[in-house]
């Protein structure tokens, strides 16, 4: 019967766990609790002993140089009476760099749309922010139901001579890094890519003709 129950229950045992997210390489500080600096705590990471390199200060434990091996839920439990005081949800990741947007238009003249995505795996949920502006007024974004990373944008007019500009920011718990390209609407029937040259530090336009 008490492995029936939990086969039920431990799926929820981690619910409620706060989300700590850290950089790779770094050194991370996990607190247990709202516990005094003396007290004395026993960690334990999905159930079993600590076997990380690590430093124990009080109810702090202190993990050396985190990799992806490091994650997982770590509780903390007050001595002697071993009551558990806390849980946390350890993520390890890295900032997100800039986006590789590219723009285009297959239903000229109604509007345009543009997708984007990481060159690099950040290993943590992050989200994407998209800006349009025309003639210095921003204009209404709709994402995509099926593909995450695009958009659509309508052309608010035709034949204008002002550009536009699409900014696409990748954003997550860690950091957060931008990618814009700008066009003007006669280049919309062309593939336009946007990413950073990282020799020159300067962003590029190419312009491929279809």
């Amino acid at each position: 019967q008490l492995r029936i129950i939990c086969t039920f229950l431990c799926p929820f045992l981690a619910y409620g766990a706060r989300i700590q997210y850290e950089r790779i390489g770094s050194d991370v500080t996990m607190q247990c609790g709202s516990l005094d600096n003396d007290a004395s705590v026993t960690w334990k990471v999905n159930g079993t002993d600590v076997k990380a390199r690590r430093r124990e200060e009080g109810p702090r434990l202190i993990l050396m140089e985190v990799n992806m091996s490091s994650n997982g839920l770590y509780s903390c439990f007050q001595n002697p009476d071993g009551q558990r005081r806390d849980q946390i949800n350890l993520r390890v990741g890295i900032p997100p760099k800039e986006p590789q947007v590219t723009c285009r238009s297959n239903t000229y003249p109604k509007g345009f749309y543009c997708s984007w995505h990481l060159q690099h795996p950040t290993y943590i949920p992050t989200d994407f922010e998209v800006d349009v502006q025309h003639n210095q007024r921003p204009l209404e974004v709709m994402r995509d139901e099926v593909h995450k990373n695009r958009c659509h944008v309508k052309f608010p007019e035709l034949f204008s001579s002002f550009p536009y500009r699409v900014n696409v920011t990748a954003v997550n718990s860690l950091g957060r890094a931008s990618s814009a390209i700008s066009f003007e609407e006669s280049s919309i029937g062309t593939v336009l890519d946007h990413w950073i040259d990282n020799e020159n530090t300067f962003p590029l336009v190419l312009v491929y003709i279809l």
